[in-house]
């Protein structure tokens, strides 16, 4: 059975900051690959949401943490192994600061 993936309000402005980003320095087409490759790493997660580590610093079990490419993804494991990403860093930004404000909203 396939387990569900979905996405915080959150993680998709995360998104929506990347491509931005990424159009600012004039390059929309590069923007859309981009965006072509988180979703189609981030896609495979729900096969086996707990392949990748706790995350240490929220230290919970269920929020995990998937690094690829240039990116830095913070998830949840829900029950019956669906996946909620919560966060979608670009691995240049200091994301902890961010986390930090947004821990209370993830667990």
């Amino acid at each position: 059975m396939a387990q569900k993936l979905s996405w915080t309000s959150i993680a998709l402005q995360d998104l929506e900051g990347i491509w931005n980003r990424i159009c600012e320095l004039g390059d929309e087409r590069e923007a859309g690959l981009q965006l072509e490759f988180i979703h189609s790493n981030i896609e495979t997660l729900p096969q086996f949401p707990r392949r990748f580590p706790v995350f240490q610093q929220y230290g919970q079990e269920h929020i995990r943490e998937f690094k690829f490419g240039t990116y830095h993804v913070v998830y949840r494991v829900e029950p019956g192994d669906s996946v909620l990403i919560l966060s979608v860093f670009h691995t240049q930004r200091d994301f902890l600061q961010e986390l930090k404000q947004r821990k209370n909203r993830y667990l």
